[in-house]
């Protein structure tokens, strides 16, 4: 691939990152949606509590995967 197809691409892709939500945004609000540029944004609901339960099952099952894919346990 040459060296301006590569920058093209790269460009397409950003752009494309910035145009489909504008666009997704105007069918769905017929323009921007309803808040957007107030600063500061406005908060709608409450931050989620800790859950012990979650973070654990959460921090065992990484550990785990941690443990398979790091090349450091022993085979079976």
């Amino acid at each position: 691939m040459k060296k301006w197809q590569k920058k093209l691409i790269l460009i397409v892709t950003f752009s494309l990152i910035f145009i489909l939500p504008y666009i997704g945004s105007v069918v769905k609000w017929k323009g921007l949606s309803p808040g957007y540029g107030d600063f500061p944004a406005q908060k709608v609901e409450a931050d989620p509590g800790f859950n012990l339960l979650y973070f654990t099952l959460a921090s065992f099952s990484y550990s785990g995967w941690e443990e398979r894919n790091s090349g450091l346990s022993s085979p079976d």
